[in-house]
């Protein structure tokens, strides 16, 4: 599938909020900890156009410490406008080397994994590196391999820059899909702030992307966008979260807006979007299943080629396993 806007719901999700320093609030039992489509990446998990991200989780185990954590993980997700489904998941080794014992959250780590995401017209395989100097702050260096089955609009080649490459609505659409294989380095920085019960979170990922074939311009499935066949791209979502509830055994139930641009450098493409997220994660744990997380994102397009003035909605939902 396409990263649904959830690569939002996915590297918060992957693992929870991603370094979330909570000001002005005691100690609880279980605050949140780090993360990702993650594109990504993916990233968050892998994380996307479609992109898909997760907000926050919080953590089962008795509480932070330094040392190693293994952790994996796996969400199921899909969009509507692009229109996709994909499943992605990965394994990540995390040292901590230090905690915040009166915010009860891991403060910094260094952590390295393996990831790999497959939909009926593209799979993905990565590798990435992340750093979290302080729970404000965390930096992700990834490398990606994606190999597209010439299906579903994926990988459609052009030889001119067309004016519509809306796979949705093929008809009289230029071009032709092709198997075909792209390459992909992001970084990925990500700030994230808790006040009492308030959380923002912004990523950006600056992803260069190289493509196979003959064609100049190519339509990337996974951000439903047109791509040079050397391209930059800039994936900006800004979450605002509301702890709407909590319960017993962190249970929590997340509302809040969200916005995010998608900007192609080379081919001149941008988007905007706006809309609204839903994220729930049932109590902790859900019989073997460790941080539990449903997630639904919804809104309108505001600034697009093809599908300018249209509704999206994309959702998932995932868990992860402490190995």
């Amino acid at each position: 599938m396409r990263r649904i806007g959830i690569e939002v719901l996915a590297c918060a999700a992957l693992l929870g909020l991603p370094g979330i320093a909570r000001a002005g609030e005691p100690a609880t039992p279980a605050a949140a900890t780090a993360p990702a489509t993650g594109t990504t990446g993916t990233e968050a998990p892998p994380a996307p156009a479609t992109g898909a991200s997760t907000p926050p989780a919080s953590p089962r185990w008795p509480g932070p410490r330094t040392g190693l954590r293994d952790i994996a993980w796996v969400d199921l997700q899909g969009a509507y406008n692009p229109l996709g489904i994909q499943v992605i998941g990965g394994i990540q080794r995390r040292h901590v080397y230090e905690v915040d014992t009166q915010r009860n959250i891991e403060w910094a780590y260094l952590q390295a994994g393996i990831g790999g995401m497959i939909s009926p017209a593209i799979a993905q395989a990565s590798v990435h590196l992340e750093w979290m100097p302080a729970a404000v702050f965390t930096l992700r260096f990834q490398a990606d391999v994606i190999g597209y089955f010439g299906t579903m609009g994926a990988l459609r080649q052009f030889d001119a820059r067309p004016s519509r490459w809306d796979v949705d609505r093929k008809d009289g659409l230029a071009g032709h899909d092709r198997t075909g294989v792209a390459f992909r380095t992001l970084i990925q920085p990500t700030l994230a702030l808790q006040v009492s019960r308030v959380i923002l979170r912004s990523q950006c990922n600056l992803a260069m992307y190289g493509f196979t074939g003959n064609g100049q311009y190519f339509y990337d499935y996974e951000n439903d966008s047109l791509m040079a066949r050397t391209e930059l791209l800039v994936f900006n979502p800004t979450y605002l979260l509301i702890e709407a509830w909590k319960a017993r055994r962190d249970a929590l139930l997340y509302v809040g807006a969200l916005y995010d641009v998608t900007y192609a450098a080379v081919s001149g493409v941008r988007r905007q979007r706006v809309g609204g997220v839903i994220v729930w994660q049932p109590k902790d744990p859900w019989g073997p299943l460790d941080r539990m997380r449903i997630y639904v994102m919804g809104g309108y397009i505001l600034e697009d080629e093809n599908r300018q003035g249209e509704p999206f909605l994309a959702g998932g939902i995932g868990t992860d396993f402490d190995l």
